[in-house]
């Protein structure tokens, strides 16, 4: 008797093994539900791979990048992350564009001057972090991403001591306020004073 129910016990657990797998295997069917990576703890890039090559067009901040030594060059850190390119955005912030080199995946981080304002994914002494993710920041940032944040501003905390900005950066306040105009007081217009060439 014992041996029979172990036995039910053992093929019942093999048939609810059997369904899981056959509805996982249904969900990678669907649209938008692309996976590109292995089942870590974060999933990889948490959906469709994308790129955005807009962002590779922009201004580069030769000069800013040393804020990121000894990984400026393209070289991987951060679980296989590297940087592709530190450029100028148009609200005189530096836009960090990173490249996952396992899915070919992208992403881009805004960083500001310190100052007041939304809470940054990461800080060093000098600049704010923030995810550029078309503004919803109503959602919660995938963890992949706060823990790529955290290892940028530790490259930050390294080398912002070693590293002279040519144009005057801007917060994110700032910022804000020159994307969509005075609403929360005057506008601010900062003088770019030229693009880092370094």
């Amino acid at each position: 008797m014992k041996e029979k129910k172990r036995e039910l016990n053992r093929r019942s657990f093999l048939n609810h093994v059997a369904g899981m797998t056959a509805a996982g295997l249904a969900l990678t069917q669907l649209p938008g539900c692309d996976f590109g990576g292995s089942f870590d703890d974060d999933f990889s890039m948490h959906g469709p791979v994308r790129t955005d090559e807009k962002f590779l067009k922009m201004p580069k901040a030769s000069a800013a990048a040393g804020l990121f030594a000894p990984y400026e060059n393209g070289e991987p850190f951060s679980r296989n992350w590297a940087i592709a390119a530190v450029v100028m955005g148009h609200q005189n912030q530096l836009i960090v564009v990173v490249v996952d080199l396992d899915t070919g995946g992208q992403g881009e981080f805004e960083i500001y001057r310190s100052s007041d304002g939304p809470k940054p994914l990461a800080h060093s002494k000098r600049y704010n972090i923030h995810l550029n993710d078309g503004g919803r920041g109503d959602q919660k940032t995938p963890r992949h991403l706060e823990r790529l944040a955290h290892d940028l501003a530790d490259l930050m905390r390294k080398n912002e001591h070693a590293v002279s900005l040519c144009f005057e950066m801007s917060s994110h306040r700032e910022a804000e306020r020159m994307r969509y105009g005075p609403q929360e007081g005057p506008g601010i217009h900062l003088a770019r004073t030229g693009l880092c060439e370094g």
